[in-house]
């Protein structure tokens, strides 16, 4: 009787590895699209690019996604999933004891840490909304509209209710979302002008102060 043991693996085990490594090019090559669409645009990246900064063979694009297209889809659609749950887990809060103006802060905040953890994701989203961008799944976004919405409700209410400065709601919300894009997005002038680095903690910290002067009255009580 043979007592030795096998050193072979079972086809599931080798399969099963075969998958995760597959899995881990895939994953690898949509990390490196991402940053890659986010400095370049579409139409300036190219997947022999691509591929070298995911560190694996560029036709490997083309198997696993067909088309430079269909890669670029899929970073779109990471992004708008890593988005959507980070607003979802803000309306799984209990917010119905807040005012208008406290729940908007909230979801204000929220997004600015978002962008500040995942700009690349902001700049490739901030392509896909301009113009009728046919390459953008507009059903998603419809999605993400619903998002938007909540915001300007809220803001709506905190004019009503006295808590935020007078102004037409949609543009008033899309200065606020420019304000803290000129803080993320212009480090450059913004190290120049100021003499301070821009992702410095206190300087965000007296950034969001102002930021609450400018837009919201009756600070004390939000």
């Amino acid at each position: 009787m043979d007592n030795s043991i096998s050193t072979k693996k079972s086809p599931i085990k080798r399969r099963s590895a075969q998958d995760s490594k597959a899995m881990d090019k895939r994953n690898a090559i949509l990390d490196a699209a991402l940053v890659e669409f986010a400095e370049l645009g579409f139409e300036g990246t190219s997947a022999r690019r691509i591929g070298k900064r995911a560190n694996v063979d560029f036709t490997l694009i083309t198997y696993y996604f067909k088309t430079k297209e269909n890669l670029w889809l899929e970073v779109i659609s990471r992004g708008y999933e890593k988005l959507k749950q980070q607003y979802q887990q803000i309306e799984s809060l209990s917010l119905n004891n807040l005012t208008a103006a406290q729940s908007l802060k909230i979801k204000l905040e929220s997004g600015f840490r978002f962008v500040c953890d995942n700009p690349e994701i902001f700049r490739i989203m901030q392509v896909a909304f301009q113009g009728n961008n046919d390459r953008v799944d507009w059903q998603n976004i419809g999605s993400l509209a619903e998002l938007y919405q909540s915001q300007i409700d809220d803001l709506i209410q905190a004019q009503a209710d006295g808590d935020v400065v007078s102004g037409d709601p949609r543009l008033l919300f899309n200065m606020m979302v420019i304000a803290i894009r000129t803080l993320l997005f212009s480090e450059g002038a913004l190290q120049h002008t100021l003499g301070r680095d821009p992702r410095d903690p206190e300087l965000i910290k007296e950034f969001l102060q102002l930021f609450d002067r400018v837009f919201f009255k009756n600070t004390e009580k939000n």
